[in-house]
């Protein structure tokens, strides 16, 4: 390579860096840039653009009805649709459960056509999905991201990373890797038992004509299957299923997050379109990380099912399950201890980058 040429060279690689680095926080080491000839500057290596963990972490409220209530902050109030619900569902592994993917319809038929991909590997339990595409990394994370969230089936994920390597023309390769609790073997056994606890459940709904009959008695299916688990709230790593749609359906234990996860599943499998949401919420004097569901009903309505499926303070002050459903939060509008969290559209993997960027309009 001339001298010219390797300065050319030289000065486009640390161009990359500096953008790398702006955009995500990583230290790339100029002489792997620098090493190569010119035709690393087909496939140099990027950043890698983050990565995403499956849980609402810690410091969830219990629900509780004991209690004074606070309220939890807006940062930023979202984006909104006053579209209606899109009449496409997505498979999930499961025959005869199914998903609203509202998150897909969000975005271009290119950027379908990736999450198309992704969300194959998902249900495949591949390791990774590779492609290549145009988009920016910032716009991959929001896909991957979507995929996510639009798909509460997926028990089975740990986290999830993504690299690319930069090639002409403005594409890159991206490499999507996803880490899995269990093996694909395992994960089919799993699936047949949440599939074995859904179905029934389903067959109630499916007797209801009325859409909010429909979803109200998935809705008490589901509190009447499940426990709040406390033990999991206080140490979630010992109790990782209590997290997932399969801890609810499947071991009738979970927190927020599995009561969130398993009705949307429910009401999508029902032919209804929910929405797995996250944000912060108050109960009992205490504030935290919570998550509930969206549910379309001829309007968009929030339910939830972990709230309506109370705990109780003895007078010992040890917390059990209490015998009694409770209605408070099926399909309610805006309550002030229940706050949506935002999506952080120039940094989607972020801990604090919640829900889609553009949220339906509830009511």
């Amino acid at each position: 390579m001339g001298k010219i040429a390797k300065y050319i060279y030289a000065f486009v690689m640390l161009g990359v860096m500096v953008y790398a680095i702006a955009v995500f926080g990583q230290d790339i080491g100029i002489q792997s840039l620098l090493e190569g000839g010119l035709s690393g500057l087909e496939s140099a290596a990027g950043s890698a653009a983050g990565n995403w963990r499956n849980t609402v972490s810690g410091g969830q409220p219990l629900p509780t009805t004991q209690g004074t209530v606070s309220v939890p902050v807006q940062d930023a109030a979202p984006v909104q649709t006053t579209a209606a619900p899109s009449g496409e569902y997505a498979q999930t592994g499961m025959q005869g459960l199914s998903v609203y993917p509202y998150g897909r319809t969000l975005l271009s038929a290119a950027e379908q056509a990736t999450y198309d991909r992704v969300q194959a590997g998902l249900v495949g339990v591949q390791p990774r999905v590779t492609l290549d595409s145009t988009a920016t990394p910032t716009a991959m994370q929001k896909i991957v991201q979507y995929v996510i969230s639009d798909h509460p089936e997926v028990f089975y994920l740990n986290s999830t990373s993504m690299s690319y390597t930069y090639g002409l023309g403005g594409a890159r390769q991206f490499t999507i890797s996803f880490s899995y609790a269990y093996t694909a073997d395992r994960v089919a056994d799993m699936r047949e038992q949440m599939r074995a606890a859904a179905l029934p459940m389903l067959a109630q709904a499916a007797a209801k004509t009325d859409p909010v009959k429909k979803e109200l008695a998935l809705h008490d299916a589901l509190v009447e299957k499940c426990s709040y688990n406390i033990d999991a709230a206080n140490n979630p790593d010992a109790y990782p299923l209590a997290f997932t749609a399969c801890g609810a359906l499947a071991e009738g234990s979970a927190v927020c997050e599995g009561y969130a996860k398993a009705l949307k599943l429910l009401l999508d499998s029902a032919g209804l379109h929910a929405l797995y949401v996250t944000g912060t919420a108050s109960s009992g004097g205490e504030s935290g990380p919570h998550a509930w569901d969206f549910v379309y009903v001829g309007k968009w309505y929030q339910v939830d099912a972990t709230f309506d499926d109370p705990v109780i303070q003895t007078a010992s002050g040890k917390y059990v399950q209490s015998d009694k459903k409770s209605y408070t939060y099926f399909n309610f509008i805006t309550r002030p201890d229940h706050v949506l969290g935002t999506f952080d559209s120039a940094s989607p993997f972020s801990s604090d980058s919640e829900n889609y960027q553009v949220m339906p309009t509830l009511g």
